[in-house]
């Protein structure tokens, strides 16, 4: 006999819980993250809002709640890759869809008017999430290039985009500061022009922090060197994950953002200059910053061998050994070249570039890469001739092979 399944009510979404289809609405609303070489975008699907006329009622109040978005403006063509691709910030939209987007609550506006510009404004509309990324990237950007934003002039202007006709402008005070306080980690702007409906203490507030300068090389140079101090004591301790974290937090006060793989090198202009105080007093800054970076590029080779992870600390030390020789080479000679030739005991931290090159070729060895940890410790020795362990772990290379 036949056993026939009981037929099931059909499904009625709009009978579940409020709270429930919030939840959905959140989910179904929430942008994509994509990311490319050529930078990362927020993709959003808003097909739930055609569904019928009381979802996308529901469904609009959750996407207003969620999305804040600011439209940046410049004459500049070349806006986009620098903050895409070099500043890592998620664009919404860029062209002809950011030129005509009016969902913006904060409109940024940057220009130089001192100066004749003959380019069809750029438009590229962010999500306020990333709008401190944006920030953070032209406060480095200033610190790379030092005058940039004397000659620029920015005007913010604020607005909400949902109020009807009758509604009150202003909106609410602590989205005003997470809209505005942002900017003030933009330093050296002649000119700040803040419009449309806004609490004065807002205002003060982001041009105080505007004047707060930026931290003397001195003292990026002396916080860097305590966060690495620190971490050599986490990795004597035995603790190598927690001193790489501190390795990474030694970098950021220099200006050198690691995330991952990636590694991004801001500020080199910040330090050249010769230091005034401090334990660096009388030294060339930019002699002293590229010489702690060097050494921290050895710890964390160290740190990542210890955790037996010779992926990283080979991809760690090749990327330097690369800069190196193309730095005093003009090309990076791989394993062609002659190994003398990418000895450079004149340089500064000539020892901690030693430990460099060992520390990559042991990893290499221990990936089985014998020829290219042979070559690198050959090198080793040339940089480290009385380093005894540098010569053991060398002659065993090359008995192996």
């Amino acid at each position: 006999m036949e056993t026939r399944c009981p037929e099931l009510p059909p499904f009625r979404f709009l009978d579940l819980p409020p709270e429930l289809r919030e939840e959905i609405y959140t989910l179904a609303l929430a942008p994509i993250y994509h990311e490319e070489v050529d930078g990362s975008w927020r993709e959003y699907q808003l097909s739930l809002l055609q569904v019928s006329k009381r979802i996308r009622d529901e469904a609009q109040e959750i996407f207003k709640r969620d999305n804040v978005f600011c439209r940046i403006e410049t004459p500049w063509p070349e806006t986009q890759h620098h903050i895409a691709v070099q500043g890592h910030v998620p664009l919404v939209a860029t062209g002809e869809a950011a030129t005509h987007f009016t969902l913006h609550h904060l409109s940024i506006h940057i220009d130089a008017p001192r100066y004749q510009h003959h380019y069809q404004n750029s438009n590229i509309v962010i999500l306020l999430e990333d709008l401190p990324s944006f920030t953070n990237m032209w406060y480095l950007s200033d610190l790379s290039h030092p005058q940039l934003n004397s000659h620029f002039r920015l005007i913010l202007h604020l607005h909400n985009p949902w109020a009807a006709s009758h509604d009150d402008p202003m909106l609410p005070k602590a989205l005003q500061e997470r809209l505005l306080l942002p900017f003030g980690a933009v330093k050296h702007l002649p000119d700040v022009e803040i419009h449309g409906p806004h609490h004065a203490s807002v205002e003060k507030a982001l041009r105080d922090a505007m004047a707060i300068p930026e931290p003397t090389p001195e003292a990026c140079l002396e916080s860097a060197t305590r966060l690495k101090d620190e971490g050599n004591a986490l990795l004597q301790a035995g603790d190598a994950r927690g001193a790489i974290a501190k390795y990474v937090e030694s970098f950021k006060a220099i200006f050198i953002l690691c995330e991952g793989r990636r590694r991004d090198v801001w500020g080199e202009a910040h330090f050249q200059t010769m230091l005034t105080s401090g334990q660096f007093k009388n030294q060339n800054g930019a002699i002293v910053s590229m010489t702690l970076r060097v050494r921290l590029v050895a710890n964390v080779c160290q740190a990542y061998l210890k955790l037996g992870e010779y992926e990283e600390a080979r991809f760690w030390g090749q990327r330097s050994i690369q800069m190196i020789r193309v730095a005093m080479l003009g090309e990076d000679v791989g394993e062609e070249g002659d190994v003398d030739q990418e000895v450079f005991t004149h340089i500064p931290a000539a020892p901690e570039v030693g430990k460099i090159y060992y520390r990559t070729g042991i990893a290499s060895r221990e990936l089985g890469e014998k020829e290219e940890a042979r070559r690198l410790l050959r090198v080793a020795e040339k940089y480290l001739p009385n380093d005894k362990q540098v010569k053991k772990d060398l002659a065993t290379v090359t008995l192996r092979i």
